[in-house]
């Protein structure tokens, strides 16, 4: 089994902050934990390919197929509804896309999208713990 993960490994904001976190610039200046590590990534998943790149970018972009593919990006329906299609045609028949953050922790409302995006894409997708979408494709 061959295991890739994607992000940008970079102290930026992301898209999903709202203003006053972007106005702080870095991860750990909005309240964040420390950013996403390369070097911290590949030590816990040593035989994983770290890919540092926009996953949406990575999605359209490579020739690859995986059998899983989880999304964990930005938390706004606006990436989610570029990414998903993005993701199904690099998902082989049969496999997997998933990701979290299907609802914050606000009485299990979400304020990022990332369920209208689901459900608006992917009508026949389960919920797991109020927190993690799954479809089969």
């Amino acid at each position: 089994m061959k295991l890739t993960g994607v992000d940008l490994f970079e102290d930026a904001p992301c898209a999903d902050w709202d203003d006053a976190h972007r106005e702080r610039k870095t991860w750990e200046a909005a309240g964040y934990k420390a950013p996403p590590s390369m070097d911290i990534a590949q030590k816990n998943a040593p035989s994983a390919r770290l890919v540092k790149s926009d996953a949406g970018e990575f999605m359209e972009a490579t020739e690859e197929t995986f059998d899983v593919v989880y999304l964990d990006t930005s938390h706004d329906e606006a990436t989610l509804r570029r990414e998903i299609p993005a993701a199904l045609r690099i998902v082989n028949a049969g496999g997997i896309l998933c990701g979290d953050d299907y609802s914050d922790c606000c009485n299990g409302a979400s304020g990022w999208g990332v369920d209208r995006a689901v459900q608006a894409l992917l009508p026949h997708h389960l919920v797991l713990f109020n927190r993690i979408w799954a479809t089969q494709t």
